[in-house]
C-alpha cells in the first residue's frame, strides 16, 4: 500500500509520467482502478475512470475496410434520392471519397451563400449508450496515453441535408446542434471500422450500421443528416492567395492525427461550440463558417496573436461542399481566400505554437504555385494551371480535402470564371 501511494502521489505530480509508468508495473485491477480513480480527481476528468475500465476490459477496432483496395464497395454504396435529385455523385480520390454535387457548388458561388440561416437548438447529440460506456472510453484513453495533443471540447454537429429546391434554390435555414469531438471520433472517424469485444469475439459495433442504410443485394445507402447517427461535425477548409498572388500551403507532419505526411489546405478544421453566438435564435449561417475559417487559418498559417489585419481583411468566397463518406459522411465546407498581406510578410509574421510545430508546417510556395501578374482578368486560368501542377508534382501527397479543393477550384474555374476573376481582382 505504501508503494501504491507513492506511486500514485508521483503520477500526480508528474503526470506526463502516466504513459510510461502506469501500464508498466505490474499491479493488480483494485490498484489500477485506484491510481485511475485519483487521476480523474486530479484531473477533473469524468470519464477517466471509465476508460480505465475500457482498457483493462480491452475491446478491439478492427480497420475492415480500404476504400483504397476495394474496388467491389465503388458498386454498393449509393445516395439517397433527394441527394441524387441535388446533384450529388460520390467521387472517389486518392486520400478518401466522398458526395459533392456541383449544382450545390453553383449556388454558393453565384450566391456567395447569402441567405441561409441557421439556428442552433439546446440539445446536446448523445451517442448510444454502448458508444459512450465502450467505444468512447477506449478511444479518450489510447489518445490520451500516446497524444499530447489531444483535446476534447464543444464541436458543431450538422442536421440538415444539403440540397437544392425546385426553384434551385439552397435551404432558407439549417439546424445544428452541439457535440463534443471524441464523439466524432467514436462515430465518424470508426465508420469504416467494427469494434469487437477481446474476451467473447462478439461485434458490439459496426461502423456502417451509424450512416449507412442496408438496402437489398448487399448495398447500402447513405442516411441523410437529420437520421445519421453520426456526429457529423462541421468541417471548413480553405485555399488561401497572398495579395501578390502566391498559393499558402500546410506540410503536416507525422504527430498530425488525421492527415500525417499529406499536404494540406492553407487552412483546415471544424468549428467550434463557442462559433454559436446564440440558442434557437437565427443566424447567418456563412459568417458562422467564415468565423470558423478565419480561426483555421490563424492556426495553420502560424499568425495566431499577431497580424490580425491580415486575416480579418481576408475576402472569401465559398466554392463547394462534400460529405465525406469515408468519414461516415463528415460534412465539409470549401472556400477560396485572399489574404491581406504578400508572401514575404507572411513569412515574416509566421510563427506557429509549440503544439502547432509539431502538427504542421508551411509550405515553401515557388513560381509555379503563383497567380502571374497583378489583377490579371484571366486569374481562372492561372488556377486551373496550377491545380494541375499540385496534382501532377505532389499526387497522392494530397491530403483529401486538398484533393477536394483541386476539384472544386478547378470546376468552379470553368463553370463561373468571371465569378472567379471578379473576387481576385476586388480582393
Amino acid at each position: 500500500m505504501i508503494f501504491l501511494i507513492s506511486l500514485v502521489s508521483l503520477i500526480l505530480n508528474h503526470e506526463n509520467l502516466v504513459r510510461t509508468l502506469i501500464f508498466s508495473i505490474p499491479l493488480s485491477l483494485s490498484a489500477y482502478l485506484i491510481i485511475f480513480d485519483l487521476l480523474a480527481r486530479k484531473l477533473h476528468t469524468k470519464s477517466l475512470f471509465r476508460s480505465a475500465e475500457a482498457y483493462i476490459n480491452r475491446i478491439k477496432i478492427v480497420d475492415f475496410f480500404n476504400y483504397r483496395f476495394s474496388e467491389e464497395y465503388r458498386d454498393k454504396i449509393t445516395l439517397p434520392r433527394l441527394y441524387k435529385d441535388a446533384g450529388y455523385n460520390i467521387i472517389w480520390l486518392h486520400n478518401g471519397f466522398g458526395a459533392w454535387s456541383e449544382r450545390v457548388s453553383d449556388c454558393l458561388i453565384k450566391t456567395h451563400g447569402a441567405g441561409i440561416a441557421y439556428y442552433c437548438d439546446a440539445s446536446v447529440f448523445v451517442p448510444p449508450a454502448y458508444v459512450r460506456n465502450k467505444i468512447q472510453p477506449h478511444i479518450e484513453l489510447n489518445r490520451t496515453l500516446s497524444s499530447k495533443h489531444f483535446h476534447d471540447g464543444d464541436k458543431v454537429r450538422f442536421c440538415t441535408d444539403l440540397i437544392i429546391d425546385k426553384d434551385g434554390k439552397l435551404p432558407p435555414k439549417v439546424r445544428l446542434q452541439k457535440a463534443q469531438y471524441l464523439t466524432n471520433l467514436a462515430t465518424n472517424d470508426i465508420s469504416f471500422m467494427q469494434v469487437i469485444d477481446a474476451r467473447t469475439r462478439r461485434i458490439i459495433y459496426n461502423g456502417f450500421d451509424f450512416f449507412l442504410k442496408k438496402l437489398r443485394g448487399a448495398k447500402y445507402e447513405l442516411r441523410p443528416y437529420p437520421v445519421s447517427l453520426c456526429s457529423n461535425q462541421i468541417g471548413v477548409s480553405v485555399l488561401a492567395f497572398t495579395s501578390d498572388g502566391y498559393l499558402t500551403l500546410v506540410d503536416q507532419t507525422a504527430a498530425n492525427i488525421e492527415s500525417a505526411g499529406l499536404l494540406a489546405p492553407s487552412g483546415s478544421g471544424s468549428l467550434d461550440g463557442a462559433d454559436i453566438t446564440s440558442i434557437n435564435e437565427e443566424q447567418d449561417f456563412m459568417e458562422l463558417l467564415f468565423k470558423g475559417a478565419k480561426r483555421e487559418l490563424r492556426e495553420e498559417l502560424g499568425i495566431e496573436g499577431r497580424g490580425q489585419d491580415t486575416i480579418q481583411s481576408v475576402d472569401i468566397l465559398p466554392i463547394g461542399f462534400a460529405s465525406y463518406l469515408f468519414r461516415g459522411g463528415k460534412p465539409e465546407f470549401f472556400f477560396l481566400a485572399s489574404l491581406g498581406c504578400t508572401w514575404q510578410q507572411l513569412s515574416e509574421q509566421h510563427r506557429h505554437s509549440d503544439e502547432e510545430q509539431e502538427l504542421s508546417q508551411l509550405f515553401a510556395s515557388d513560381e509555379s504555385y503563383r497567380i502571374k501578374g497583378e489583377k490579371t482578368a484571366s486569374v481562372h486560368a492561372a488556377l486551373v494551371r496550377m491545380m494541375n501542377d499540385l496534382k501532377d508534382k505532389e499526387g497522392i501527397r494530397l491530403s483529401f480535402q486538398l484533393e477536394m479543393l483541386t476539384e472544386m477550384v478547378e470546376y468552379a474555374c470553368t463553370g463561373h470564371p468571371d465569378e472567379i476573376d471578379r473576387f481576385f481582382n476586388r480582393a
